[in-house]
């Protein structure tokens, strides 16, 4: 038997004699330190081979029909393979290397079509030795900012070309294996950033937990009603001092509920509205009033209130109060509770770190707390007139705080600023001053301010900021989905890719339920792994959209969002579009089981049609037949008219054939020229001898190449299957022993074993 070598399409070798010069390396990029940097940032040399990297070089190979594919990386010294078939090596010196020159080229898929005749290669220990390059073409693998890290190449040991659909394919391939790099960046800056994030989470939650029992002290230790007010329907509750201070000592005599409009002195509302107006307009953080409360017995008591709204409707209205009541009713009382609420700042300033301070307006005199003391670094009982405290603000600050002191002052007009200062001696802090006056009469008497330390939280806060900032860059460059579904499956995080790729408008999806933003359709198909990742199980799953009028492929993740406590607060969701990846697949399988340069099925599409054809014949005892044959003299028109004259005679040759049997019977190419035909259902040796010649006789007529009329004959082997024990192989030996027999016998005729 004649023909090609399997997959090389009836190629030959050729050797150029000529004296040869040394290799020629490449030349660096111009941005090499750049480009080798965005490298190392990847964290992907001498890394495992991974399937996706696998299945692409399978790919490039069956689509070039070439013996050797790579993804290439062009280190300094070296060139790496992340993925290869057809090649042991895991590197080659990078001076050696063809992928060197295609990351540098011009051109967006760099071909050496015969290095041997080609001055930068032909004396290219690779192309002289092991493994005999003669063609190569690699199409360079880009970031996005555009450096090129390496390639997605095709090598083989003949000189060839690349049509213009491989080229396109072989890119395609590259711009895919960037895609990856890309989301493996991503996927890295995720996790790092996640690292971060979940330190922060772990210090607000401290942080929650230090102000809950900070507040739980300030309650106990100022005897204050803590009171929470639903604006709407007057709904009030109360701790158990503010009962108390109503005249209701146990909780059995407390009522299911308290009307906090009846509990209001008549006459005190009108000082009381001017005290809530203000901060309903949003002109001050908080309101404080003197006001009287109706005691259970029916007489009055005198409190200080302390009050701030807690929740406001969407469109601005308050929905709830919360505030404190502190009994005022006598002098006495006063005088006390004044010198208790001192011991209690500075108790708890000193826990909460921070200080607290009055001035006098008519004598000057300032007062500050142990701990504005401390916060300062001033020496206690230093006289504070003597300091000179605007001018150890910022120069750009000073302004800011002599204005809000200055408004204080002429209207009461209270402050909560986030100003640079320095201590005593000389260290800068960022501090939180509040400040609030005092009016009697129309005139501002007295100012009153707390200060405190909040350098550390404004460095975390910027740093949370600026990391939130780069997450943002980051996860809205990614071309997936990356997203947070909380436990009511509404949208907490999305990228931007959310707007590209689907059209939804990120700003009004937040908030929303996966239900309402992907439609019932979609949400159908996600709802299963949606349940399941709500109970703690991670998800991996395939499912198709329609996304502009095309079938999109979408691959998700989703991985549950658990808190320390082992909770579910819901999951992370990373999909991405893998419509190329899908298709190129598809086109994969399509090609592995049919010969590219006839389209005839290929030896396994054979294979498996012959075993389940003699599995048939074993039920129905109804005979079949394998034809084996191959083209006559082939080698002799490829040498004589070369490989295009060949390629021409075996795609006639199999157009014919399928032309001459039944549209049930197979007809396939094996390699070179051998082709192959399987028969069920004959009905014995005379018909299936009529049906041979009549295979032979079909070829006879001369095929026109170029103005030639060429003379093919071929010769066939037949043999027949009645069942039992012989296997495919077994009967494909017999068919190719006849095909020898009808070649001794003279040829261009067929022989029955």
């Amino acid at each position: 038997m004649t023909g090609a070598e399997p997959g090389l399409h009836n190629r030959g070798r050729h050797h150029d004699p000529a004296p040869r010069m040394p290799a020629v390396p490449a030349t660096p990029a111009r941005d090499e330190a750049a480009r080798l940097a965005a490298l190392q940032e990847l964290r992907v040399l001498d890394t495992l081979p991974e399937p996706v990297y696998d299945d692409i070089v399978l790919l490039a190979a069956q689509i070039c029909g070439t013996p050797i594919s790579l993804v290439s990386l062009v280190d300094s010294d070296r060139q790496w393979f992340k993925a290869r078939v057809g090649l042991e090596a895991e590197q080659t010196h990078r001076d050696l290397a063809f992928c060197a020159h295609a990351i540098v080229a011009d051109e967006p898929v760099f071909v050496v079509e015969d290095a041997a005749k080609d001055a930068r290669f032909r004396d290219n220990p690779l192309v002289t030795g092991a493994p005999h390059i003669r063609f190569y073409a690699g199409a360079p693998i880009l970031t996005a900012s555009g450096q090129a890290l390496g390639t997605v190449c095709v090598i083989d040991v003949e000189p060839r070309r690349l049509d213009a659909p491989q080229r396109r394919a072989l890119q395609a391939l590259a711009r895919q294996v960037g895609a990856l790099f890309e989301l493996r960046l991503a996927t890295l800056a995720a996790g790092q950033h996640a690292q971060v994030l979940q330190r922060q989470s772990d210090q607000a939650a401290e942080e929650q937990r230090r102000s809950a029992e900070l507040l739980e002290l300030v309650l106990r230790g100022g005897n204050l009603g803590l009171w929470d007010l639903q604006v709407a329907d007057g709904g009030f509750t109360a701790n158990d001092r503010e009962h108390e201070m109503l005249g209701y000592a146990t909780p059995a005599e407390r009522p299911a509920s308290l009307d906090w409009r009846t509990l209001v002195h008549p006459e005190d509302w009108p000082a009381l509205n001017a005290a809530i107006v203000p901060h309903l307009a949003g002109q001050a953080p908080f309101y404080s009033c003197e006001h009287r409360m109706q005691h259970r017995d029916g007489s009055w008591v005198w409190v200080l209130c302390h009050a701030i709204i807690a929740e406001r409707a969407a469109a601005g209205a308050p929905l709830r109060i919360v505030g404190t009541h502190m009994d005022i009713g006598t002098r006495i009382r006063n005088r006390l509770a004044l010198t208790h609420a001192r011991e209690l700042l500075d108790h708890v300033g000193a826990l909460a770190r921070v200080g607290g301070w009055q001035l006098d307006i008519a004598s000057g005199k300032i007062d500050w707390t142990d701990e504005l003391y401390r916060i300062l670094e001033v020496e206690p009982g230093t006289s504070l007139q003597a300091l000179r405290n605007i001018e150890l603000y910022a120069a750009a600050d000073r302004p800011v705080i002599q204005a809000a002191i200055d408004r204080a002052i002429a209207d009461g007009t209270p402050w909560d600023l986030e100003l640079t200062r320095q201590t005593s001696t000389g260290r800068t802090l960022t501090v939180r001053t509040l400040g609030q006056a005092q009016v009697v009469d129309g005139k501002t008497v007295r100012l009153f301010g707390s200060f405190q330390d909040v350098t550390e939280r404004k460095a975390v806060e910027l740093a949370l900021a600026d990391s939130q900032r780069r997450l943002r860059m980051v996860t809205d460059s990614v071309p997936a989905l990356i997203a947070h579904i909380d436990r009511d499956q509404r949208y907490r995080f999305l990228n931007a890719h959310i707007q590209r790729e689907f059209g939804i408008d990120l700003a009004t999806t937040l908030g929303r339920t996966m239900l309402e933003t992907r439609g019932e359709a979609t949400y159908a198909k996600l709802a299963p792994h949606v349940e399941a990742a709500l109970r703690g199980e991670k998800r991996s799953f395939v499912y198709t959209e329609e996304v502009g009028g095309r079938t999109t492929h979408l691959k998700s993740n989703y991985v549950p969002d658990i808190d320390p406590a082992g909770k579910v607060q819901g999951f992370y969701a990373l999909t991405f579009d893998v419509t190329e990846l899908h298709e190129t697949q598809r086109q994969l399988e399509l090609l592995a089981r049919v010969d590219s340069l006839t389209g005839l099925p290929n030896r396994r599409h054979f294979d498996e049609t012959l075993r389940g054809a003699m599995l048939r014949t074993r039920r129905t005892m109804r005979p079949l037949a394998v034809m084996f044959l191959d083209i006559d003299h082939f080698k002799a028109i490829n040498d004589s008219l070369g490989h295009a004259a060949g390629d021409a005679v075996l795609c006639e040759v199999a157009r014919r054939l399928g032309r001459c049997v039944r549209t049930t019977d197979l007809v396939a190419r094996l390699a070179g020229d051998e082709f192959v035909l399987v028969l069920e259902g004959v009905d014995g040796v005379l018909e299936l001898g009529r049906v041979a010649d009549k295979v032979v006789a079909c070829v006879r007529p001369r095929i026109e190449f170029e103005g030639q009329a060429l003379a093919v004959t071929v010769s066939l082997g037949v043999t027949i299957y009645r069942g039992g024990e012989p296997s495919a192989s077994d009967l494909l030996a017999l068919a190719d022993a006849a095909l020898y027999q009808a070649k001794q016998q003279g040829r261009n005729r067929f022989s029955l074993v």
